[in-house]
């Protein structure tokens, strides 16, 4: 992705790779290393994780190289302004950074605003800000909200699925369309996607950055980010790829796979199928471009049960392998 590193230097990219979370002290859920905008400093940078929920601060998920003017996708979790508005300059100046990378002049993207994707309904912002969270309102910066419902609504539409099965007799009409539209799940594939491809437009055509993020940023925002990397990266539309995806963007950056999926626990009211959720997402984009990938909707099957039966107690467990890409869908 021509990201400068220890071991390749490229002066004219950007972004750095940094050991700021070698310790996960910076954030605990976050990887240990990070790509980071190469013009902040390392105590700026802790500043930012504060301001941020949890500590995940803006950090790189995928970068088209010089190629895409070192374009790239971020995500993080929401701002804790509040509604007094508390203020960080660290976390304006990140953002601001991010906006002009290197100041790549071909582009002029210091005339052009940040995109940055809210992916939660409008309404449940600013709840959520009355709650002590919040969003950006900052000076070039282009916020739009995705619209995409969280875990608890996720939960409801998928068990309204589930009834609607059950509701199936054979040899009868029955109310199955009904019953499906008004479960609201492809309601909420359709938001999915739809903020998947506002990031890839941006990202692509006009070579500039995009942020993301929901809450926590471990749920919707994994959703998106790792479904626009599949549509931009072909690497990732591989079998050895797409486990890679799993395991970054979805272990890595901290998904509570155990919590959501009630992987050896009762279920909670934190329990939401929302991996499930995106395995469907990249179901359609199979359906749409199946020649794009470089496997079918039965590997996605297999992951899904994977996910939601294998025991997660110990790292001999088939799922614990797979996460690390040590096993291929035809095993």
């Amino acid at each position: 992705m021509g990201i400068d590193t220890s071991l390749i230097p490229n002066p004219e990219c950007p972004w750095r790779v940094s050991e700021l979370n070698r310790s996960y002290k910076l954030c605990s859920s976050y990887p240990s290393c990070l790509v980071l905008p190469r013009r902040m400093p390392d105590q700026a940078l802790r500043e930012v994780a504060a301001f941020r929920k949890r500590g995940r601060l803006p950090a790189m998920s995928w970068c088209g190289g010089p190629e895409l003017g070192f374009a790239s996708l971020w995500r993080c979790s929401q701002t804790t302004e509040g509604l007094i508005g508390t203020k960080c300059v660290e976390d304006q100046s990140m953002i601001n950074a991010i906006r002009l990378g290197n100041g790549w002049k071909e582009r002029k993207q210091e005339e052009r605003d940040l995109l940055l994707i809210d992916l939660r309904p409008k309404m449940s912002a600013w709840a959520n800000k009355a709650g002590g969270g919040g969003f950006e309102s900052y000076p070039n910066t282009g916020i739009i909200f995705g619209g995409i419902d969280n875990i608890h609504v996720v939960r409801d539409a998928w068990r309204a699925m589930g009834a609607a099965v059950t509701r199936i007799h054979e040899n009868q009409a029955g109310s199955w369309m009904k019953d499906v539209a008004n479960s609201g799940w492809y309601d909420y594939i359709g938001a999915i996607l739809a903020c998947t491809l506002k990031a890839v437009t941006e990202i692509v055509t006009f070579k500039c950055n995009v942020m993301i993020h929901c809450s926590d940023g471990w749920d919707r925002t994994a959703q998106v980010s790792s479904l626009a990397m599949l549509c931009m990266d072909p690497y990732y539309r591989t079998q050895a790829g797409f486990l890679k995806l799993v395991q970054k963007e979805w272990c890595s950056f901290g998904h509570r796979f155990r919590t959501r999926l009630a992987l050896g626990d009762a279920p909670t009211t934190e329990y939401s199928p929302v991996i499930v959720q995106w395995l469907e997402c990249v179901f359609q984009l199979l359906q749409q471009f199946p020649d794009a990938f470089e496997f079918t909707d039965d590997a996605l099957l297999r992951l899904a049960e994977e996910v939601r039966t294998a025991p997660w107690e110990g790292q001999t467990s088939r799922h614990a392998r797979a996460v690390h890409g040590e096993w291929r869908f035809g095993s």
